[in-house]
């Protein structure tokens, strides 16, 4: 069993709106938006000078302080963090009081729905759509309660 990372669209979307959670995984815009381990980013980018693992820990921890940087000397053009749709969905709720559920409906058969709630108290609906699987109608939703984020 394998926690879901969010899509790149949704990890768009989530930089746009100020997640800057360090997580362990990134988005490689240099190659095709593929999701790689910072400590593979690490060894790639520090193959040639890497001696002792000392190295290898001061590299990986140099890239993830780099990647979330704000100026303009940084890597973050090359990079975009990758969270867990779980990992997404903490930072809205605890940041933002933004909880994202998801549930199934349907007498012959089932399909999933999100629907999302602000401040506990308010609850809004899908667009109506279903979903096939539970992870994709997270997605969706995770993505709609971005989007209600100034």
């Amino acid at each position: 069993m394998e926690d879901i990372r969010i899509t790149f669209e949704t990890a768009k979307l989530a930089k746009k709106k100020g997640f800057d959670i360090k997580g362990q995984n990134v988005f490689d815009l240099k190659n095709n938006n593929k999701i790689i381990n910072f400590k593979d980013l690490a060894i790639q980018e520090f193959i040639d000078d890497v001696e002792t693992a000392g190295y290898l820990d001061k590299a990986f921890n140099y890239l993830k302080e780099d990647i979330n940087r704000t100026d303009d000397n940084s890597d973050k053009d090359y990079y975009l963090l990758a969270p867990t749709q779980s990992l997404l969905s903490k930072w809205l709720r605890e940041k933002h009081n933004i909880i994202v559920l998801v549930d199934y409906e349907g007498i012959d058969g089932y399909y999933y729905k999100y629907y999302y709630y602000i401040n506990e108290v308010q609850k809004y609906d899908a667009s109506g759509k279903n979903y096939i699987t539970f992870e994709e109608a997270y997605e969706i939703g995770l993505q709609e309660a971005l989007k209600l984020i100034n």
